[in-house]
């Protein structure tokens, strides 16, 4: 399957304003009498470096120093607990959720994950996680 392109712009009173839209034009044209799809969504930023760094050494690390679980199950159980799976896999007979994986999401869904997995340590195992800013990592 190619690869198909990515078009950015802004919507401007109602009005789709394109970044390049000669390039777009182009595109376009190549599709000529073909039935097609369009999609326009909200433009997302991947999740920051600084993100991955609080979740994993200051949320994970302290509810393994808790629990004594190693940081990969610790992170296991958040997904299990605060993710919808996106699938399913059949291994040996055995049925296993699949879970989204942390290298998809922008920086509005990591801080989504991180802000639920800050609940579950304060629910679960009664941890008080600090802020970003309260702490070096």
């Amino acid at each position: 399957m190619p690869l198909e392109p990515i078009f950015s712009g802004k919507i401007i009173n109602g009005r789709l304003v394109l970044d390049k839209r000669e390039k777009y034009d182009n595109y376009l044209l190549a599709l000529n009498n073909r039935d097609i799809e369009c999609i326009v969504r909200k433009k997302t930023r991947p999740k920051t470096y600084n993100q991955l760094r609080y979740f994993h050494g200051v949320v994970c690390k302290i509810i393994s120093e808790h629990t004594g679980s190693t940081l990969k199950e610790v992170k296991k159980d958040l997904k299990e607990e605060i993710l919808f799976p996106v699938g399913e896999l059949n291994l040996a007979g055995e049925r296993k959720k699949i879970y989204p994986s942390l290298a998809n999401m922008n920086t509005e869904t990591m801080a989504c994950f991180i802000d639920g997995s800050i609940r579950v340590a304060a629910q679960h195992h009664g941890l008080v996680i600090p802020e970003p800013h309260e702490v070096d990592y």
